[in-house]
């Protein structure tokens, strides 16, 4: 039986070896699929949008994975969106893997063309990208967002952040609000707690924090663990409830635990998804079943993992 396996890196023109012959492009994007994944790599600055409320569209630099090819920008591409008039337009990267050009309507060469063989970022169209898509097929497509302008101008920005899932680094995909504060003036009462005095976002944007508020929106689909550390006044009598909206209705806390300690740990996981170019946002809430009472402090993290 022959044997199905494979091995790619050694010199080509080796006979005894898998290097026999020339390497095959398809050979090496599988290569790259397989090890680095597809889509938007965690370096540099993660090829992030920028520019609203302006004439030209800002993406950093960064690198990616686009069908197993390689992308990398090591400045900013700008993008004019001057005559682009009004309407909304998909940010992708392509990899032309087709024998001839592919129709954009603008790109960083201020050209509306991406040349064969080339891996390129440029805007385009909803039909433009149903071209390409069937030219090339969505394998070779990495959408980084939407952008819509305003007879020219970028009125707004949707990212998509699309990371490569193999090259994601769990360290680093954490947020933390701490020394959050509310005030249960009313008896069974849900209130959002806020006035956070301190807070940590991840490096990626995909977890945004409203200090003021207490809203944490979630910008990327992942199994996210949430840990929460409250200090409610001293109270021994009652009923203090915690929440969290949209994923944990109310945890109530006995009057027991308040014997000794005001302050409650509590951990919850779920997955959350999140539609690209979209968000998924919760908060805490606490309550109590009697009147006057009040969050002291509070400190939550998020984790992605």
């Amino acid at each position: 039986m022959a044997s199905s396996e494979r091995s790619l890196g050694w010199a080509t023109g080796v006979a005894s070896t898998d290097g026999a012959s020339t390497y095959d492009s398809t050979r090496m994007s599988a290569f790259e699929r397989a090890g680095l994944g597809t889509g938007v790599l965690l370096t540099g600055s993660y090829l992030a949008m920028s520019g609203s409320g302006t004439t030209t569209l800002t993406i950093a630099d960064g690198t990616a994975i686009v069908g197993g090819y390689f992308y990398e920008s090591n400045g900013a591409v700008t993008i004019s969106t001057s005559t682009l008039g009004s309407g909304t337009f998909s940010v992708v990267i392509i990899a032309n893997t087709a024998a001839g050009s592919q129709t954009v309507t603008a790109n960083g060469a201020a050209t509306t063309t991406v040349t064969t063989a080339t891996t390129r970022i440029a805007l385009v169209t909803a039909g433009q990208l149903s071209t390409i898509t069937t030219s090339i097929t969505a394998t070779n497509i990495v959408t980084l967002g939407t952008v819509t302008t305003s007879a020219g101008t970028i009125s707004s920005i949707s990212s998509y952040y699309p990371y490569a899932v193999q090259r994601q680094l769990l360290g680093s995909i954490y947020a933390t609000m701490g020394g959050g504060t509310a005030t249960l003036t009313a008896a069974n009462t849900d209130y959002q707690i806020g006035t956070y005095t301190s807070s940590v976002v991840p490096a990626d944007g995909t977890i945004s924090l409203d200090t003021s508020g207490g809203t944490i929106t979630f910008l990327a689909s992942g199994y996210y663990i949430i840990s929460v550390q409250i200090q409610f006044n001293a109270l021994t009598t009652g009923v203090r409830k915690l929440a969290i909206t949209n994923l944990l209705s109310n945890f109530a806390v006995s009057p027991a635990n308040f014997a000794t300690s005001a302050l409650v740990n509590y951990t919850h996981s779920a997955y959350i998804a999140v539609t690209p170019g979209s968000y998924s946002a919760i908060a805490l809430t606490a309550a109590s079943t009697n009147t006057g009472q009040s969050v002291t402090s509070c400190t939550v993290s998020i984790k992605r993992v």
